[in-house]
């Protein structure tokens, strides 16, 4: 299934492909990035190809979709996607990781942005009307992310102790949006 390309102001969302396997590996392979992820630090870069292939089987299956985010001279410095997707429950779980020498720039919460309205458009692959997303509890600077965005912490977390699992619904999203959009007169 094809997943559409999408254009922030100072971003492009790009569906993952192999010619993205250098970049990610180079990525996966720090370790400040790893640290707060769900995977270990690459060993090589037929590693990243296996998770670029595990990528491209979620999107033909439509149970999944890896974007990779290319700032605005098309540089490679992170990715974003739906890696878990539940159509009888209509669930997305996200992850996210972005290079370090581009944090605290904004680039994460405005390629969210933009996925999550995607996620919840009737544009979208998959019907989704509840997003999740999983994030160690050291982890102060993705809760505060997801916390900006309109998720909320959920009191029955994963069986590990150390991962909090945060929701976003589609009616939330959509009231936020709004309540963004109105204009105070």
């Amino acid at each position: 299934m094809q997943f559409p390309v999408l254009k922030t102001p100072r971003l492009a969302l790009k569906p993952i492909s192999y010619k993205d396997a250098t970049a990610l590996f180079n990525l996966l392979s720090q370790y400040e990035v790893c640290l707060y992820n769900n995977f270990s630090v690459l060993d090589n870069k037929a590693q990243a190809q296996d998770l670029i292939q595990q990528d491209l089987e979620n999107s033909y299956n439509n149970i999944g979709i890896r974007y990779a985010i290319n700032n605005s001279v098309d540089e490679f410095i992170g990715s974003c996607g739906v890696h878990e997707y539940n159509a009888s429950c209509k669930t997305a779980t996200i992850g996210y990781e972005l290079d370090p020498k581009h944090w605290k720039n904004g680039f994460m919460i405005e390629a969210l942005n933009y996925l999550l309205s995607y996620l919840f458009s009737d544009n979208c692959n998959f019907v989704v009307n509840k997003i999740n997303a999983n994030v160690l509890n050291l982890n102060s600077a993705s809760i505060n992310l997801l916390i900006k965005l309109g998720f909320v912490k959920c009191e029955n977390n994963i069986n590990n102790n150390d991962i909090l699992q945060y929701q976003l619904t589609k009616n939330i999203w959509q009231n936020k949006t709004l309540y963004k959009n109105k204009k105070v007169i």
